[in-house]
């Protein structure tokens, strides 16, 4: 699954900064102004996170395609944006209310849901990367996944970023594998696991086969880095 690197954007310098308004009326409506405001993020930030973000769009996207009534485009612009909040630089957890927030901004609430739930599979708010919440934005995203119910798109958003490295897709238990050995493993991190494992199970009961056989020639055993 290639990574198309080419295309680059003049990075945004307007400040943000944290808001929980209304978004309004979608702006982002297509990949090409999702490519590039994850571009022009990139420029901020640099780092495989790009990499590993359109890794994540092409995965949901062919899952999505597999599965009736789920938007693959939808799904597509969801993974290029899902970790869009490391624009504000390197982070661990705050990233997704980070990239909530920057996308209310551009007036997209929908396309900011996704940058919250995706790290949160099962709606469990469970420290499996570094927890580094400011005040008040722990209590922000609980009440944000509290007042919501995950679809199907949640839920292949979640399957695919998982499986994704800035490399190409793995299978999800070496996946999480190796997130391990990248961060601080604790008690926490084996409930993370098992919800990652019922939410597999999901999506394979949602396209009747296992998910790994959408890319049995794609997956890659191990990443170098990212």
């Amino acid at each position: 699954m290639a990574v198309n690197r080419s295309q680059r954007d003049e990075p945004n310098s307007n400040k943000t900064s944290h808001s929980h308004q209304n978004g309004g009326n979608p702006v982002i409506s297509d990949r090409e102004t999702a490519l590039s405001l994850l571009n022009a993020a990139q420029e901020k930030n640099p780092g495989p996170w790009r990499d590993h973000s359109i890794v994540t769009s092409q995965v949901a996207y062919r899952i999505a395609s597999a599965i009736p009534d789920v938007d693959p485009d939808r799904c597509q612009m969801a993974g290029l944006l899902h970790d869009i909040g490391r624009i504000r630089g390197i982070s661990g957890v705050r990233h997704t209310i980070d990239g909530y927030d920057y996308l209310m901004e551009q007036g997209d609430s929908g396309l900011a849901r996704y940058c919250i739930t995706h790290a949160f599979p099962g709606k469990q708010m469970i420290p499996h990367t570094r927890w580094d919440f400011l005040p008040g934005q722990l209590d922000f995203v609980r009440g944000y996944l509290n007042g919501i119910e995950y679809d199907l798109t949640d839920k292949i958003l979640q399957i695919a970023d998982f499986m994704s490295t800035a490399h190409g897709p793995m299978v999800l238990e070496v996946r999480l594998m190796e997130s391990a050995l990248r961060n601080s493993v604790n008690r926490k991190f084996l409930d993370f696991w098992r919800e990652c494992l019922q939410l597999k199970t999901e999506i394979d009961q949602a396209l009747g086969m296992s998910v790994y056989d959408l890319f049995e020639d794609l997956l890659i055993d191990w990443p170098n880095q990212g």
